[in-house]
């Protein structure tokens, strides 16, 4: 079901969120899509894209702009994302993750922390409420998962983790999840060229 309106005022957003709410919620609820058309009615229409033609209904906003509006009224805090390791000055991460930010509209940072050990800059770092995840590289791979609430199978296996995530648990609480995709890398070349390895 597709239920399209026009709000004119903010009041008529939240009534229109109520009632999608509710009727998700029901016994007998089927899906439904809800629309306010309209410049304030803006935040409740899909997302377009600027290489479309035209906006598909009036007052739609593209994914980057949806992105700074949740960032303004407080959906969306900024974070701050990182690279651990020594040496990592040549790392191109923070070019590469800054460009993406930048382009979809997101006020994410990534930067380097340069260290060969888990130090009281790294467990602040790691603390602090704006961080929003890391990439490790050596020689603390293996060191880091100390620091970490939980680990995925993959990196329990390894004893080392590559990429640290942010994730919120059922009861509100904030932690910490060690991955490692290094292997996808090896096996995805051991596959492409079975020869170099004998198989």
């Amino acid at each position: 079901m597709k239920i399209i309106g026009k709000a004119n005022t903010a009041a008529d957003n939240v009534a229109l969120h109520g009632f999608m709410t509710r009727a998700s919620f029901a016994g007998d609820a089927k899906p439904i899509i809800t629309i306010n058309m309209g410049v304030v009615g803006q935040l409740s229409t899909p997302v377009t894209h600027p290489l479309l033609p035209m906006r598909a209904a009036p007052g739609q906003l593209s994914f980057v702009e949806t992105q700074k509006a949740l960032h303004l009224v407080g959906q969306l805090p900024a974070k701050q994302f990182y690279i651990f390791g020594k040496p990592i000055a040549h790392s191109m991460s923070p070019t590469l993750h800054n460009t993406a930010f930048n382009h979809l509209g997101l006020l994410h940072s990534y930067g380097r922390l340069e260290t060969d050990q888990v130090d009281a800059d790294v467990r602040a770092t790691l603390a602090h409420a704006d961080f929003g995840g890391a990439s490790v590289t050596i020689p603390l791979k293996r060191d880091l998962t100390s620091q970490l609430d939980k680990l995925t199978p993959e990196a329990k296996a390894i004893g080392a983790v590559n990429t640290v995530i942010l994730f919120t648990n059922a009861g509100g609480h904030r932690g910490l999840l060690g991955d490692n995709t290094d292997w996808m890398g090896i096996r995805n070349i051991v596959k492409a060229r079975p020869a170099l390895v004998g198989m």
